[in-house]
């Protein structure tokens, strides 16, 4: 067994966490899914993929504009403690998905221009 396998079930059950979980117009920022996999499509979100810096994270903020956004991080990555440690703290959500920790960012605010 490959220890950098993952679920097979683990993309549509990310994907319909997203759709349950933000509003149908938002874009979300992730900082995985580097080589496109299908998750969009079970999301139903137009979605900011590998954004793994803070610096990043921001921009793709900027670029969703004026359209809402939320995101949701694996904390598995490298860049994910570092990431993690800038969103505010009130506005994140631990879940896991088959067995991996992904954390929500749930901004308070429509439109995060604040972060």
């Amino acid at each position: 067994n490959d220890d950098n396998s993952e679920p097979p079930t683990l993309i549509p059950d990310v994907g319909h966490l997203i759709d349950r979980t933000f509003p149908a117009d938002a874009v979300v920022i992730c900082n995985f899914d580097r080589y496109y996999s299908p998750l969009p499509f079970y999301a139903r979100r137009v979605l900011a993929n590998d954004v793994r810096t803070y610096a990043d994270w921001q921009g793709a903020l900027s670029e969703a504009l004026p359209r809402p956004a939320g995101g949701i991080v694996w904390a598995g990555a490298p860049d994910a403690a570092d990431l993690l440690s800038r969103l505010p703290a009130a506005e994140t959500r631990p879940v896991t998905v088959d067995g991996i920790p992904f954390v929500l960012w749930l901004p308070r605010a429509a439109s995060p221009r604040n972060l």
